[in-house]
């Protein structure tokens, strides 16, 4: 069978969609195919996004979200501005649709999960949203205590719909 080696550089984000296909993203620019044929360059994103993460909706659809904005060449990417939106890709017609920003925002590598109905949850050190990808709207469920918050640690869907989250500084 056909082996995938991808390297996704500049600290983008790729996923193996519901059909099989494998589709990167990296700064501003999205690739895409059947590991067993040649890659195709995808529309643009419509915002530049360094540090995103990115999410596979079970109907097809990929959803970007967070990251920082232009980074300033020798400074950390601590130094540039947030992305507060999501983006999702329709590989059907190779487009973008633009989603709304999170008021309480979007980190680098926001921590996103697809729960059983489709939704999509956000756990991070300031709250827990869910994300309705087909209202394309956001809703925050708990905000974290100040004396709990961290934005460092990773987190795991271990079953459907239950997150542990751990690590940190």
């Amino acid at each position: 069978g056909a082996q995938l080696r991808a390297f996704v550089g500049g600290g983008g984000g790729a996923v193996i969609n519901s059909d099989g296909r494998v589709y990167i993203f990296d700064g501003d620019t999205a690739s895409g195919g059947d590991p067993a044929f040649p890659w195709i360059r995808r529309t643009h994103m419509l915002h530049r996004r360094w540090y995103p993460t990115v999410t596979a909706l079970p109907d097809g659809r990929v959803m970007v979200s967070g990251g920082r904005g232009d980074l300033i060449p020798g400074e950390p990417a601590s130094c540039c501005p947030g992305v507060p939106t999501v983006e999702i890709y329709q590989p059907v017609n190779d487009e973008w649709v633009p989603g709304p920003a999170l008021s309480s925002g979007l980190s680098s590598y926001p921590r996103m999960f697809v729960l059983p109905d489709g939704r999509v949850t956000k756990v991070s050190y300031n709250d827990v949203a869910i994300f309705d990808p087909i209202t394309m709207t956001w809703d925050i469920v708990i905000y974290t205590p100040a004396n709990l918050r961290d934005d460092q640690g990773t987190g795991s869907m271990y079953r459907a719909g239950k997150v542990l989250t751990v690590g940190g500084r």
